[in-house]
């Protein structure tokens, strides 16, 4: 199950499901909302259960900002993988940078 903040009604999703993959994806969000997110997250889930995703500048930064804040509060180390995502819409192709950070303790 991937866990998309930006449509996340603020349930506990933990409550109830488990999650497949931990995989989060950055969107829209204000910054807070994923910290408090991500911080309850770890503290029910181990850090190597979780992936953060993220595409385009503005969401890559968020995501890297937010790993800073986490090594603060737990001892994990990031692995950071980029790639380029070709989007198509109408004909016309994009090239969309992306990241993937894998969480290790």
């Amino acid at each position: 199950m991937h866990i998309n903040l930006d449509t996340w009604n603020g349930d506990d999703i933990m409550e109830d499901k488990k999650l497949d993959d931990g995989t989060v994806i950055i969107g829209n969000k204000p910054f807070m909302s994923y910290k408090i997110f991500l911080l309850k997250l770890l503290s029910k889930i181990p850090a190597n259960q979780i992936k953060i995703e993220a595409r385009g500048k503005s969401n890559i930064y968020k995501a890297l900002s937010l790993i800073e804040v986490l090594k603060r509060y737990n001892k994990i180390e990031p692995i950071i993988t980029s790639r380029t995502d070709v989007l198509e819409n109408k004909g016309n192709k994009k090239n969309i940078t992306a990241i993937e950070i894998k969480l290790e303790k």
